[in-house]
């Protein structure tokens, strides 16, 4: 595999470019791979349900300014309220029933 080193291009890109190829920060580049024959099991499938409500999750409580200065108060330098919020909802599934609560976050409407 080749490496590109000191290139003024492509210096500081990572993601997407065209669904094609995929930049990283340590300098490789690579194709996208092709996932569309992968066959998901029933738990991998629930786990990223769980994240796809996570981040829903974390949307619908960052839109809030009251309750985004909540988790921003919880992270610790460098992380933000919404990963704080993921982290959350995922480590107790019922996060998201207390946070219902809460006058200030309408999630039924995310």
């Amino acid at each position: 595999m080749a490496k590109v080193k000191g290139n003024l291009l492509a210096e500081g890109l990572s993601g997407k470019l065209g669904g094609v190829l995929v930049f990283q920060e340590n300098g490789i580049v690579r194709t996208r791979p092709d996932m569309s024959k992968v066959k998901w099991s029933e738990a991998q499938l629930e786990h990223r349900r769980r994240f796809a409500r996570a981040r829903q999750f974390a949307k619908a409580v960052t839109a809030n300014p009251e309750t985004k200065a909540y988790y921003q108060a919880k992270a610790k330098k460098g992380i933000g309220a919404y990963q704080v919020a993921i982290s959350e909802y995922l480590k107790d599934p019922h996060h998201r029933d207390k946070m219902t609560n809460h006058p200030e976050t309408d999630l039924e409407k995310s």
